[in-house]
């Protein structure tokens, strides 16, 4: 079998080569000598991000300044700004009207604020500034319970002492002063303690006596006057007043017979 010429000028061979209909070979054409074309390999590779650690910590700065307290993380902390109130004020009158001897820690407390704080320590001067404040309150809570412990102490001492004085001018001497309250005891008392011819001021409320104060027979409150003191009220023509019985005494009960005055 015949093949058509080529109209390129090549004639296909009997190797069974299809004819190229776009006129070009299909062997690669040759290379030029004088124009090499440059291999391209494999892209580098960048490997993974370097590492840079933790955040370093910050040196002394020069001038005698610190560095800034670093927080959570290594990262520098926040500060208040401003300069603190060193709350000397408070110091000083926790001093002079409550508990001393803290008073005087708060003032000395208050006292490093400005000075820290012009060294440039400002956590350092928050802190005194807090210090300041707190035994200023503590100066003035231990006050306040100094207070009343004194108050519940003079209170009693000062009714220990009305208690013995309503004793003394019921039943040891007569006396112009007539109290405006006799507890039980102290009537008991001035019973057990009264002599022949003794004035007293007696008051009763019903059948009960209420008041018997020992007190001079030229008193005006002077109302009743003891003819007899004797131990049983049979032995009484009038009004009588009489102890109760109680058997720690020589005399287990006394009564005293009365007249008007």
């Amino acid at each position: 079998m015949s093949f058509p010429s080529d109209p390129y000028g090549s004639t296909p061979g009997a190797s069974g080569n299809q004819p190229n209909l776009f006129g070009a070979s299909s062997e690669e054409p040759p290379i030029s000598s004088g124009y090499a074309v440059p291999g391209y390999g494999a892209a580098p590779g960048y490997g993974g991000p370097p590492n840079y650690g933790a955040a370093a910590g910050y040196d002394a700065m020069p001038g005698g300044y610190e560095a800034p307290p670093l927080g959570a993380g290594g990262y520098p902390g926040m500060l208040p700004y401003g300069q603190p109130n060193n709350n000397l004020v408070w110091g000083i009158l926790t001093t002079i009207f409550c508990f001393l001897p803290l008073g005087i820690v708060s003032i000395v407390k208050a006292n490093q604020v400005n000075s820290k704080w012009q060294r440039g320590d400002v956590a350092g001067a928050y802190a005194s500034a807090r210090s300041a404040k707190r035994f200023a309150i503590a100066s003035a809570i231990v006050s306040i319970v100094i207070t009343a412990i004194a108050a519940v102490v003079i209170g009693v001492i000062v009714s220990q002492e009305n208690k013995r004085n309503r004793s003394y001018y019921s039943y040891s001497t007569p006396t112009s002063y007539v109290p405006s309250y006799q507890s039980k005891s102290d009537i008991e008392y001035a019973i057990r303690g009264a002599s022949y011819g003794d004035c007293f001021y007696r008051e009763s409320s019903g059948s009960t006596l209420s008041m018997f104060v020992k007190v001079s027979c030229s008193q005006y409150k002077a109302n009743v006057k003891v003819t007899k003191v004797t131990t049983s009220t049979s032995n009484c023509s009038g009004n009588w007043v009489r102890s109760d019985y109680d058997s720690s005494y020589s005399t287990s009960q006394v009564v005293l017979c009365l007249t008007s005055v």
